[in-house]
């Protein structure tokens, strides 16, 4: 269920088969088979389908755990760059997609053109 399920009575459910699980160590995704209740995991597949938040469920009855409502200011800012000048593009787009799966990251482009990520702390960056 997308975030804005049942909000104004709209319906925003989408169904799929969740094929990637990762944990994340450091700067490596280590890909699991399955995962206990409680722990924060990678699913891979979903960004065509939530943005930022939704609520996971085989079940079609359950309610939808709406986003949250507020998210604390980023702690870290920083400025990145491609090393690359041909690679730009490329970087843009991956910020961009981990911007929609990220409800703790945001993503801007400063006066001077530089990409800034702005994360929640120095690990989640």
């Amino acid at each position: 269920m997308g975030a804005k399920h049942e909000v104004n009575g709209f319906q925003d459910i989408h169904e799929t088969t969740i094929e990637n699980l990762f944990v994340f160590m450091g700067s490596t995704l280590e890909c699991l088979n399955e995962v206990p209740a409680g722990n924060i995991v990678g699913i891979g597949g979903l960004d065509e389908i939530l943005i930022k938040t939704g609520t996971l469920t085989t079940d079609p009855s359950c309610p939808n755990f709406l986003g949250m409502k507020f998210i604390s200011q980023g702690l870290v800012k920083v400025c990145i760059e491609a090393q690359n000048l041909n690679d730009r593009q490329a970087l843009k787009t991956g910020i961009q997609r981990l911007n929609r799966s990220d409800p703790a990251m945001e993503f801007s482009i400063n006066s001077r053109g530089e990409y800034i990520i702005e994360t929640s702390g120095e690990v989640h960056l």
